[in-house]
């Protein structure tokens, strides 16, 4: 049972990450589907938990932190 709570509490953490990036982003769900080139409701679910964010997907929230942090540096 671990094991789960581990990959539950990744979920979560990647999910805030991916709400964190988008509301700095100044997006809606609608918008930000958009740009990774899913539906609304596949976010929805990344940003709940309820599915697991493919790896591309968190490369590219990765990438976008970077630029948001950077942002905030200057």
């Amino acid at each position: 049972m671990p094991r789960q709570s581990t990959s539950n509490s990744a979920k979560k953490k990647e999910a805030e990450r991916l709400i964190k990036v988008r509301q700095d982003l100044g997006l809606t769900q609608i918008d930000l589907a958009k740009e990774f080139k899913v539906t609304r409701q596949a976010l929805g679910m990344w940003e709940r938990g309820e599915r697991t964010i493919p790896g591309p997907v968190l490369k590219l929230i990765e990438i976008y932190e970077d630029k948001l942090a950077g942002k905030k540096k200057k």
